[in-house]
């Protein structure tokens, strides 16, 4: 099958078809994106970590981690970050100034026969969070992976609202909301991660602790959600969500 490129990113065209979205409409909206987060005097670097030399990726990773020290304000393991990082299908690194503060990873995964977009980290440095940075960042690693589905993991009340609110401006269902979970997308968590319940939560995955040292508080119409995990123990949620409309 043919690629087409845009702003570095290899886009499949069966992708492309499946998403319902041109390769002009792809170009446009990420510039739109892009040009949204300059307003924040912040740049925009894609970086492939799987095709770069070891030595290369290593510093990167070196870059990513002191970011993602500042995010949770405390400790992590090295590779809590390394292990999500290295082989991923890109890294959009935010710059201010040429100095790293934030980056997201992204991985295009098939799963379940389904082409997936795998949010696997969103991470800004305590200065630019709370600055709606999030949403036009999140829009934007679903502009370079369209999908049908997405599939992210979290113990951050924070991330499952901006999530949610993705989903809810680009014609999206996310799970869990409440509701049963459809057995396709119930299929592709399994696919990821066969160990994750039929709540589509991970037990301890965060080496047996909370990521943050000040982890926010769920708002009162998601405690349902947040009540089945032992944060401190190191749970996640999994957030899977479907395409409702094009």
């Amino acid at each position: 099958m043919q690629n087409q490129t845009i702003q570095g990113i290899n886009l499949r065209e069966e992708n492309l078809e499946g998403a319902g979205i041109s390769c002009n409409e792809i170009s446009d909206l990420i510039h739109e994106l892009v040009s949204e987060l300059e307003t924040h005097d912040l740049s925009v670097e894609l970086v492939t970590p799987k095709e770069l030399p070891g030595d290369q990726q290593d510093l990167l990773i070196d870059l990513l981690y002191d970011v993602a020290l500042d995010s949770f304000g405390r400790w992590l393991p090295y590779e809590a970050i390394d292990g999500r990082t290295r082989e991923a299908d890109y890294v959009l690194l935010l710059k201010r100034d040429e100095r790293v503060i934030g980056y997201a990873v992204n991985e295009v995964m098939e799963l379940a026969g389904k082409t997936v977009n795998y949010y696997n980290t969103i991470l800004l440095r305590r200065e630019i969070q709370h600055q709606g940075i999030a949403e036009p960042l999140f829009k934007l690693e679903l502009a370079l992976g369209p999908s049908d589905y997405l599939l992210s993991r979290t113990q951050n009340p924070a991330l499952y609202r901006a999530m949610d609110r993705l989903c809810s401006q680009t014609g999206y269902k996310m799970h869990p909301n409440g509701v049963e979970v459809p057995e396709a997308l119930k299929k592709i968590v399994l696919a990821y991660d066969p160990e994750v319940g039929a709540d589509l939560v991970k037990r301890g995955v965060y080496f047996g602790r909370a990521l943050m040292y000040d982890t926010p508080k769920p708002k009162t119409e998601e405690a349902h959600i947040w009540e089945k995990l032992g944060v401190e123990k190191g749970d996640a949620i999994m957030l899977v969500a479907e395409r409702v409309q094009n």
